[in-house]
């Protein structure tokens, strides 16, 4: 199994950008990679921003975000 590593930060372009990788997961599952993200914010601003992106992406986060 690969790992796919993307490193963010709860900001206004990261959010998008993770939406879309959110979008994406179902492909990059199909090649056999598991995605991973990464963030130097704590695991309350994570489950917020999980949250904001579902409402401006309209994509789930189902991955780890560390």
């Amino acid at each position: 199994m690969k790992t796919h590593h993307i490193a963010f930060d709860f900001k206004p372009v990261c959010t998008t950008e993770l939406g879309r990788a959110a979008s994406l997961q179902s492909t990059f599952e199909a090649k056999n990679v598991k995605m991973v993200g990464y963030s130097c914010n704590d695991g309350a601003s994570h489950r917020g921003w999980i949250e904001d992106i579902k409402s401006v992406t309209s994509s789930t986060v189902e991955f780890p975000l560390f």
